[in-house]
């Protein structure tokens, strides 16, 4: 794996107990303090008030949407994936033609998005592989990284304390375009109660 940038999370520095994960997971805590506690409260199994998490910002994540998304990534992938229901979740690999292992992949689809986490810094190659992919199907690939999840959940805090009301999807494309420094180009004029950090332009007024 090609050398990366290590980014440490706030939980790791906040969170009495906290025990650095080794690599690849470096950054992140591999446990805090009690790992088999912790761990019986994720299966399930712990006692009353244990509660467990798993830090997983150091991930990639990429956005893929489109009506053809799922059969795509079903052509491109180990996994049947054509089949995937709104909510499900799956595992499924990229290998080389040759049968190398390139990637790994955990998503869920929400039924107009499939939501992809991948093995720390291997996003961008994954973007870069699923972008020559594309050919002439109706997909569209979006890394979703830290900057952009950062950015979601700024304007979702301002939104909720300002009352303003933006559907999720339309709160994700806001985001992103924030993390980017992108202009906006829509006619929705609901982005234009969003914030000043947003730039919109209405490209059918002008």
């Amino acid at each position: 794996m090609s050398e990366r940038e290590k980014t440490v999370s706030e939980l790791l520095k906040i969170l009495p107990g906290a025990v650095e994960a080794g690599w690849p997971d470096e950054g992140v805590a591999a446990h805090y303090g009690d790992p088999a506690r912790e761990q019986r409260a994720l299966d399930g199994a712990g006692g009353p008030g244990d509660a467990g998490f798993v830090d997983r910002s150091n991930r990639g994540v990429l956005k893929i949407t489109g009506p053809d998304r799922l059969s795509w990534l079903h052509s491109l992938t180990t996994q049947h994936l054509t089949g995937l229901a709104a909510g499900a979740s799956a595992q499924a690999l990229v290998l080389s033609p040759t049968g190398h292992l390139e990637h790994h992949l955990s998503l869920s689809d929400d039924g107009t998005s499939a939501w992809v986490h991948v093995e720390p810094g291997t996003a961008p190659s994954l973007a870069a592989f699923l972008e020559s992919m594309r050919f002439m199907l109706r997909v569209e690939v979006r890394d979703w990284d830290r900057r952009a999840a950062v950015a979601y959940a700024g304007l979702r805090a301002s939104c909720e304390r300002r009352g303003v009301s933006l559907a999720p999807l339309d709160m994700m494309i806001a985001a992103h375009a924030i993390a980017e420094d992108a202009v906006l180009v829509t006619r929705d004029k609901a982005f234009t109660q969003v914030e000043e950090r947003l730039r919109v332009e209405d490209w059918a007024s002008a």
